[in-house]
């Protein structure tokens, strides 16, 4: 039981530590193009569906993928060129 509690205190570390360097990382912005769009639907361990959608940019610096929002998601489509604006792993911005 012990391991279990460890494991779950790793993981809310590893989950606001993230939070923290997302918040404070300085805003970027860089020429990019929407290579792709995957969404995704599963069924978790408690039976509940989740979806996923993540943005793929080709950027100078390689590619970046974002998870973001439905309402983000359906906004853009592949092939769309403009400048991209993000937070470290967090998508701000495209246009």
């Amino acid at each position: 039981m012990e391991i279990i509690y460890l494991i779950a205190t790793v993981v809310v570390v590893i989950v606001v530590l993230n939070f923290v360097l997302d918040s404070k990382a300085p805003l970027k912005t860089i020429k990019a193009k929407l290579v792709d769009k995957k969404d995704n639907t599963y069924i978790d361990s408690n039976n509940i569906v989740m979806e996923e959608y993540n943005l793929y940019f080709e950027t100078s610096e390689g590619i970046k993928e974002f998870s973001v929002k439905h309402s983000i998601y359906k906004k853009y489509s592949k092939g769309m060129e403009g400048n991209l604006t993000y937070k470290r792993h967090r998508f701000v911005d495209f246009g």
